[in-house]
């Protein structure tokens, strides 16, 4: 059974917060589930939606790997896929269409590819002067 956050702390106030609280975690405690595979994350990308929620870590030793974790409201996040990649990414971005996670952009100091989590291909996005529209 959950105590209120006020019945920890007899000799404060419920209405008072230790001054250095953070203000998210002044109403009540905060609470979190340890996800598989993402000890010394360097990076994470998280989007919801009405429906579902998807969180990628980047991970690894040297940053080679993305864990993706899918989701919803009613059914916690869970580990969907592991992709390995040949070298670390700056940063990683979505692309969404409705609920769904259509593409993982990995984004590089020369390149960007997309990779379609749903089945695992990857393909270069051209960024030059011929590929702008």
């Amino acid at each position: 059974m959950r105590r209120p956050a006020a019945s920890l702390h007899r000799d404060r106030a419920p209405s008072q917060a230790p001054p250095d609280a953070h203000p998210a975690s002044s109403a009540s405690p905060l609470e979190y589930v340890k996800l598989a595979r993402t000890k010394g994350a360097r990076m994470l990308r998280a989007v919801e939606t009405k429906k579902r929620t998807y969180l990628a870590v980047l991970s690894g030793e040297e940053g080679e790997r993305i864990e993706l974790f899918t989701g919803s409201r009613s059914i916690s996040l869970s580990l969907n896929r592991t992709f390995v990649l040949p070298e670390t990414p700056r940063t990683i971005e979505f692309q969404l269409q409705g609920d769904d996670l259509i593409d993982i952009y990995l984004i590089y100091g020369e390149s960007i590819f997309a990779l379609e989590p749903s089945t695992v291909r990857v393909r270069e996005v051209g960024v030059g002067r011929g590929e702008r529209r």
